[in-house]
């Protein structure tokens, strides 16, 4: 059996090989087996495709965590773009306070980092806990990558018009409202415009 998957990353190549062996065990066909996962193309908001304009392919993905955004990142690298874009929205103050220092190294192969505000989902501040707890840890920890914060929607829809350019990967990760990102770039006139055009 040859397993050649439309979903992209190791893990999910983990994923299928640990399924594939899995029912050839309980007796299952392995060629029929791979067949179906060769033909699965994912779920919605794990590495979702969300359109392409302008040369630049736009995927939205729900990785709000260390270890998700690392595998998204690391599987996104491992693709044909020509630069990896990644735009994150911090989620919670709670959990940026618990965990914001583990993303110092979950962006290790995107080319630009831009962190979005934090997305509350409800919480009210913590004194000292922002999206700069996780920007400043990626740039303490890795000060050749280009990390960039954002203040709000608008500013970052006017950053991600003048930075992206044709064979970039943007690819936004999120738990929170920064998925309609996409959207409003495909939609909000940006799309429309010659590529040589400026912003």
């Amino acid at each position: 059996a040859e397993l050649d998957l439309r979903v992209p990353g190791d893990h999910n190549a983990r994923n299928a090989t640990a399924v594939l062996a899995a029912f050839h065990a309980l007796g299952s066909d392995p060629a029929t087996v791979a067949r179906m996962l060769n033909e699965f193309a994912g779920v919605g908001r794990r590495f979702e495709y969300r359109g392409e304009a302008r040369g630049v392919t736009f995927v939205d993905d729900y990785a709000h965590l260390p270890s998700e955004v690392a595998t998204v990142v690391a599987a996104a690298a491992k693709g044909d773009w020509a630069r990896v874009i990644a735009v994150f929205e911090p989620h919670r103050y709670t959990r940026i306070r618990d965990v914001g220092a583990d993303f110092a190294d979950s962006f290790l192969g995107a080319a630009v980092v831009v962190v979005a505000p934090l997305f509350a989902a409800g919480q009210a501040p913590i004194a000292g806990i922002s999206s700069r707890t996780v920007s400043d840890a990626v740039r303490a920890a890795n000060p050749e990558l280009e990390v960039l914060d954002v203040a709000d929607r608008r500013s970052l829809v006017d950053l991600l018009s003048t930075m992206l350019r044709p064979g970039d990967l943007c690819l936004t990760m999120n738990a929170g409202e920064l998925t309609t990102l996409p959207h409003d770039m495909l939609t909000g006139g940006w799309a429309d415009r010659p590529r040589g055009d400026a912003p």
